[in-house]
């Protein structure tokens, strides 16, 4: 009689690691940070370093960055070659303003076995820019080698270029890399399309001809942060005491002359917007929508309150969910 065999304890493990591990970060992806912080526990539990990863970056999403870094911070004590865990740290450090201590622990990651150097790297840059220091970005972005990385290397490029007093060349360098014959993904393409559109506002151009551009690289579609950054820094309306962050469901009636009207009334739309009312964000989300539409908010929920930033609209759910005529 053929016995069974049986089954190898670690490789069991594994298994249930990748499964767990490829679960937390489509979570994070879609924006479901609380259901992401179970997985990281499990994770954790499983002595798995990667688990910390995905807290800090459930955390970061809901909010607290300084839980993220405390979690990093605990995540390297357990494991101190996990260079993932110490780049990361080095990049929440950088964005609560602790310069010296992201420094630290960007060095601690290039020094782990397996460190992506070129990442590590290009965040060194980034860090040298907030830390008003472009010779330095601009040396460190000229050792950044690997291809995936070049347009954010470009960024950094643009930026440091900036703060060197030299706007129009950093702004020539931001249209070559944006057209169509470029070579560069179109995500990429979109985050370096905000800093376009940030370097013309510093010029002083025409905002009309600004939105017009921005508008060229947007569709309802996509999900893309860049580009609805770019739209709030263009309005340039800052939030105030009586704002709040706001989830919409809009109802677009389509008018006569659009060209789905043929087939469709209309089509619902969500999005997550900044304003002191919901009514009062509409206009943010038409900017987005097409003109030939009468916009109205179907549903709403204050989620919370919102009184640094910019007002305006931070997550549109790609693509449209239509309804026909009767």
């Amino acid at each position: 009689m053929a016995r069974l065999k049986k089954k190898d304890p670690g490789a069991a493990r594994q298994q249930q690691v990748e499964t767990l591990a490829d679960r937390g970060f489509a979570l994070l992806e879609e924006g479901e940070f609380k259901k992401a912080l179970t997985v990281a526990t499990q994770l954790k539990e499983l002595r798995w370093s990667g688990g910390f990863e995905i807290e800090a970056r459930a955390h970061a999403g809901l909010g607290d960055l300084a839980r993220a870094t405390a979690c990093l911070e605990s995540g390297v004590e357990v494991a101190p070659d996990a260079w993932a865990n110490w780049q990361l740290l080095g990049s929440y450090r950088s964005d609560r303003g602790d310069f010296i201590g992201a420094e630290v622990a960007y060095t601690r990651a290039l020094s782990c076995p397996g460190a992506d150097q070129d990442a590590i790297t290009l965040n060194r840059a980034i860090l040298a820019t907030r830390q008003a220091d472009p010779e330095r970005a601009l040396r460190l972005a000229s050792e950044v080698r690997h291809p995936d990385l070049a347009a954010r290397t470009i960024s950094v490029r643009m930026r440091a270029l900036e703060l060197s007093g030299k706007t129009r060349e950093a702004l020539a360098i931001g249209v070559d890399a944006t057209r169509p014959d470029a070579g560069i993904s179109p995500d990429d393409v979109r985050m370096l399309v905000s800093r376009v559109v940030h370097l013309r506002l510093v010029l002083g151009d025409n905002r009309l001809e600004i939105r017009t551009f921005l508008r060229r690289h947007w569709s309802p579609d996509i999900d893309s942060a860049h580009l609805l950054a770019a739209f709030r820094e263009l309005d340039g309306v800052e939030a105030n005491e009586h704002c709040g962050y706001f989830y919409l469901l809009v109802q677009a009636r389509l008018l006569p002359g659009h060209p789905e009207a043929t087939h469709a009334e209309g089509y619902f739309a969500r999005f997550h917007a900044v304003a002191p009312s919901a009514k009062e964000a509409l206009p943010f989300v038409a900017r987005l929508l097409d003109e030939r539409a009468e916009l109205r908010v179907s549903e709403s929920e204050r989620l919370e309150a919102r009184s640094q930033g910019f007002q305006g609209v931070y997550w549109s759910a790609p693509g449209r969910t239509y309804f026909e005529t009767a």
